[in-house]
């Protein structure tokens, strides 16, 4: 025991950390300045050795910083300037940008400004012209680090590859840092719009953001034309799952945010509080339009729909169905199916109709009730209604009581519209349309890919925009009927 101890498990430990990982694979060596370690990393893109993406290799620029030294995001705020990387000098490969990680914020004697300390990769991708012959990869890079004072840095680095499959060493390290780079589109964090106001040192950035979870310790990051760092937003709550981060900036007295009204900027929000675990929660949209606040709050009720959240809320509705805490309602479903194994296509077709509806029903009902209880003022959200004890209290009696009639201690007869019932006794088609009602209010508890981000913009724009959502939210959960 006390070998494994003393032998084995540091070697476990090492190995479970792929952003210290040892020197395997793909690297250069590394260049030093008093301030910081440089070098290059490569790794396959894919595990192909033929056809379109063989040719594809990653990279990443690996920096490691002395303590107390810092070095600058892309746009690095009121001071400094990110790392440039010149690839003159090298053959057989295309490099393409670099990505970068979700920074950190620094706040200085009133300077704000982004950028990362300690361990840090840059990401990119590159394309070998001819993966059969040999790529030599030749790197000029210009870096920025600042500690008590600033000192630039200049390094060279040099890295050959040998014809085929690049070694795969540095592929955890490289997935470990490409996890932190914010995306363009994520089911849990979604930018909704943005409009600045005000005037002189009262100006101010809305960022209507939908998230859910909601964010615990938000941040946002800004880049564009005319484009300033404020200190970190204010959070405003708009719904459980939508809320507005707004920026200031009390020592502008030019009123530099309320300027940025009709322009277009980058905006990365991100999530502070999951900085440390292994997929920061961080989004990153590269065009968004600045509206005027005012415009802004009288079409508050009208944020427009694209087709792609009416997809994302059909898709949401389908994923819904299979969701670990939606296996009650799969087993209402396999019952109905069952009740209709001994009748005839047309009672089973319409059957599957009923069912159908009283889902998509049930999901109109539903956004008529957020819809009016948003105009009241009141919070809404997904699955708000279980957080009354009433709705609770009401609906596990129905479940009890559902949970009776299917063990067989009483039955509960429904009227068959018109249509006589079999004397397998399978349910009447009021029964399907009620059985598709309470599949919904069993599911309404539980998210899915997609489904808090269609919820987000639902809740955030009209009535119109809460009822076409919800409708394709029902249809994609009646799909499998």
């Amino acid at each position: 025991m006390r070998l494994i101890l003393h032998i084995f498990l540091p070697l476990l430990l090492i190995a479970a950390c792929p952003a210290y990982a040892a020197d395997v694979g793909a690297v250069s060596p590394w260049a030093k300045t008093p301030q910081a370690a440089v070098r290059l990393v490569a790794a396959p893109a894919t595990n192909a050795t033929s056809g379109p993406d063989a040719g594809t290799i990653r990279l990443g620029l690996e920096f490691d910083l002395a303590a107390g030294w810092k070095t600058y995001w892309r746009s690095p705020g009121d001071a400094g300037f990110p790392a440039s990387i010149d690839w003159k000098g090298s053959s057989n490969v295309k490099p393409g940008p670099l990505d970068w990680p979700v920074p950190t914020r620094y706040s200085l004697q009133g300077l704000e400004t982004f950028g990362y300390e300690g361990r840090l990769v840059l990401p990119l991708t590159a394309m070998r012209t001819d993966p059969t012959k040999p790529t030599h990869l030749s790197a000029t890079v210009d870096f920025l680090t600042c500690a008590t004072l600033c000192v630039p840095n200049h390094v060279d680095l040099a890295l050959d590859l040998a014809p085929g499959a690049v070694p795969a060493g540095q592929a955890p390290l490289l997935d470990h840092w490409m996890a932190r780079v914010p995306t363009g589109f994520r089911t849990d964090l979604t930018i909704i719009s943005a409009a600045s106001g005000g005037i002189g040192r009262s100006a101010f950035l809305d960022i209507l953001v939908g998230a859910a979870p909601p964010m615990a310790s938000p941040d946002v990051m800004i880049e564009g034309d005319g484009a300033v760092v404020s200190r970190p937003p204010q959070v405003i709550p708009q719904s459980p799952v939508t809320a507005v981060l707004r920026l200031t900036d009390p020592s502008d007295k030019d009123g530099a945010l309320a300027k940025l009204s009709g322009k277009h900027i980058a905006i990365t929000v991100v999530d502070r509080a999951t900085l440390g675990a292994p997929t920061p929660r961080a989004v990153t949209h590269a065009d968004v339009p600045v509206l005027h606040a005012e415009t802004a709050a009288q079409s508050a009720n009208s944020v427009p729909l694209s087709r792609g959240i009416l997809l994302a809320a059909l898709l949401g509705g389908l994923i819904l169905n299979v969701m670990p805490c939606v296996l009650p309602v799969l087993s209402l479903k396999v019952l109905g199916l069952a009740g209709l194994n001994h009748v005839d296509r047309r009672r089973r077709r319409l059957g599957f109709v009923a069912g159908a509806a009283g889902i998509v029903v049930s999901f109109m009902a539903l956004g008529i009730v957020l819809a009016v209880a948003k105009a009241a003022g009141q919070s809404i959200g997904w699955g708000v209604q279980f957080q009354h004890p009433l709705f609770l209290s009401t609906l596990a009696a129905i479940t009890t009581a559902f949970a009776g009639n299917l063990f067989g201690w009483f039955e509960v007869p429904m009227p068959s519209l018109g249509l006589p019932a079999s004397r397998s006794g399978e349910p009447s088609l009021l029964g399907h349309f009620v059985t598709g009602i309470f599949a919904t209010v069993l599911a309404t508890p539980c998210s899915a890919p997609f489904l808090g981000t269609a919820v987000g913009f639902a809740l955030a724009g009209s009535i119109g925009d809460i009822m076409a959502v919800f409708l394709c939210l029902g249809l994609g959960f009646a799909l499998p009927q």
